[in-house]
């Protein structure tokens, strides 16, 4: 694993515990993330490093990594697009 995903794998189970401690009376089943192309973030290696982060975690949240492409807008045509190659 990167350090760099652990790290904000970490962050992220933090940022869920203090939800949950504030929010008593819900449940968090699951938690929708997006990753940009752009980020310097591997979703796979976030995606692992979230799963082992909650090993023997008796509550233990699912969670959706959506990869945001990278989009551009051309002022020529006035046309927004997304970018392959960068």
């Amino acid at each position: 694993r990167c350090m760099h995903e652990l790290s904000l794998a970490r962050r992220i189970l933090r940022q869920v515990e203090e939800l949950r401690d504030e929010y008593v009376d819900q449940h968090i089943s699951a938690v929708e993330l997006e990753v940009g192309l752009m980020s310097g973030v591997d979703p796979d290696i976030l995606a692992v490093s979230l799963e082992d982060e909650q090993l023997g975690n008796d509550k233990p949240v699912e969670f959706v990594i959506n990869v945001v492409p990278v989009l551009a807008h051309c002022s020529n045509c006035q046309k927004d697009f997304q970018v392959e190659h960068y």
